[in-house]
Parts: structure tokens; sequence; C-alpha cells
């Protein structure tokens, strides 16, 4: 329902931030699913689909599931051509879970919006074929929305991280405002285990502020290179067992 409401602002604020968080490690996944041509790949939270277009013009056979109406309506105006199904994924992948063999599935910034993972893993886990790909991207559960700090003497700056072992449930005011369920990356991957689908990839890229534009590290201010050494947002592959072995 959050997203629904939210949907219209969430696509126009994502269409407008070429250089934003909205696309911070969507090379990760073109890497790893490289070469992409007749690979059948899914994206879980698929939001209006930009994704799996994306992936589609590449050669894949992308389709993509997300629990807003809203957002598959859009996806299904913009890009036709492609399968996108509804399904509130707290229950599990719905009708596309029903496809089996998937190459890859992907998870652009949205397991951290779903309140129970369980069963989306285990269709998960069902769907793919054996050997094949999990690939996630997500806020950083250490440092993403960290209080900045300063120490007034020293002046060095650090993330003030609390209660990073605590799950909770955030707000998030980002696109109108959604739910966050803070979890930390230990709890992901063995979630992912208990499914058979074992880590074997973990990227923490460096944080380009928006501020600095087209200017050389160089002549970015102190604050700014200090901002690209703490990663916020983090990615993770994980890889489902081949059969015998």
């Amino acid at each position: 329902m959050t997203w629904d409401r939210i949907a219209d602002r969430y696509i126009e604020l994502a269409e407008s931030r070429a250089t934003s968080s909205f696309h911070h490690l969507t090379d990760f996944f073109h890497e790893r699913l490289r070469p992409l041509s007749g690979k059948s790949v899914l994206d879980i939270g698929c939001g209006h689909g930009w994704l799996a277009h994306s992936l589609a013009t590449q050669g894949a056979v992308a389709s993509g599931v997300d629990g807003s109406e809203s957002m598959i309506k859009q996806a299904r105006l913009r890009y036709p051509d492609l399968a996108f199904h509804t399904a509130d994924l707290v229950g599990g992948l719905g009708p596309a879970g029903a496809v089996s063999g998937y190459d890859a599935m992907v998870a652009r910034f949205s397991l951290q919006c779903i309140a129970h993972l369980d069963r989306l893993l285990g269709d998960a886990a069902v769907a793919l074929r054996p050997g094949g790909l999990f690939l996630v991207s997500m806020p950083h559960p250490a440092f993403y929305m960290r209080e900045r700090v300063e120490d007034p003497v020293t002046k060095e700056r650090y993330r003030k991280v609390t209660g990073y072992l605590e799950h909770e449930t955030r707000i998030l005011p980002d696109f109108g405002g959604h739910r966050y369920f803070h979890r930390p990356v230990s709890w992901y991957i063995q979630a992912f285990a208990r499914h058979g689908m074992h880590l074997d990839d973990m990227r923490e890229p460096p944080q380009q502020p928006d501020t600095v534009g087209d200017r050389k590290w160089e002549d970015w201010s102190s604050f700014e290179k200090w901002w690209s050494t703490i990663p916020v947002f983090l990615g993770l592959g994980f890889r489902k067992a081949a059969t015998g072995g």
C-alpha cells in the first residue's frame, strides 16, 4: 500500500537522479551477469521496470515481480514486451516463482523493504537453476543513515554506529517515506545459506558525493574525500549449489 501511494513520486525522483544512489551497484549486476545474451533473469522488487529493461537491451530474457500494483502497471506501460508480475513478496515470488530454471535473480535495493524473506528465498532456491546467481544491492547495514560526526577538537570525521546487531524497522524519508528493515550483513548471509545459496561476492563501493560533479579527486574538498571512504551501499552475490557439488 505504501509503495502504491508513493509510486509516482518514486518514479519521478528515480528518473531525475542520474548520479544518485538509485543507480549505485547496477554495474555490479551487469558485470556478474555478462554475457547476458539469452540468460533468463528475474528482477525482484522491479518497481517500474527500468532495470529489467536495461538487462533486456543487452540480450537477457528479463522479467520482473513487485508487490505494488501501481509500479507494475507503469512497468507494463513502459516495457510491454517484458513480463511483469504482481506478488506480495512476503509470501514468496507468486506467479514469477512458477517459472523454473532462471539463470539469475537480482534484487536492487528491495530486500531491505520486505518484512520477512524466508518464503521468498525458498521460492528463489527452487526457481533458480543449479549454479544460478542471486545478486543483491542494499543500503549498507553498518553505515547507511548513520549520524555523521566531526570531533570538535581533532576535526576527525566518522559515522556513529550503534545497535548494529539489533533488528529494527525504520521509516526512510526517500521517495516519500517507506519502511526499511535493518538487519546485519551476517543475517542475510545465513538466510541465503539456509536455502542453499552461498555468498561468493561482496562489494562495498566508494560513495561519490553528488556535489563533486566532474571535478577530479584532487579538487574535492576534505569533506568530500572523507565521504567517499565510507561505503553506504552494499552488493552481495549468492550462488546456488550446482548439482553434484
